[in-house]
């Protein structure tokens, strides 16, 4: 998720996800900090790649999900998830 906040992920991920300010045109809380859109699945689809990581994502402290280096963002998470 990372990767395609930053536009450095693979192009065919980026057909499966969507950054939130591109669903609509008027700002909301979710969209000014980066979050993606969830999409809508029916059955097994919730437990895809496009809609867990979008919930993890979404679910991020600002302080981790602002960060621009990659490097310093995998050390953030790891933090944020083992020593929680």
């Amino acid at each position: 998720m990372f990767k395609m906040k930053h536009k450095l992920a693979p192009a065919y991920i980026d057909y499966h996800l969507a950054p939130q300010d591109t669903v609509h045109s008027y700002s909301t809380r979710l969209s000014q900090k980066g979050g993606f859109s969830l999409p809508k699945v029916k059955g097994s689809g919730s437990k895809s790649f496009s809609c867990i990581g979008a919930k993890l994502w979404n679910t991020l402290p600002a302080n981790i999900s602002d960060i621009d280096k990659l490097q310093s963002f995998k050390v953030a998470i790891k933090n944020h998830f083992i020593k929680g």
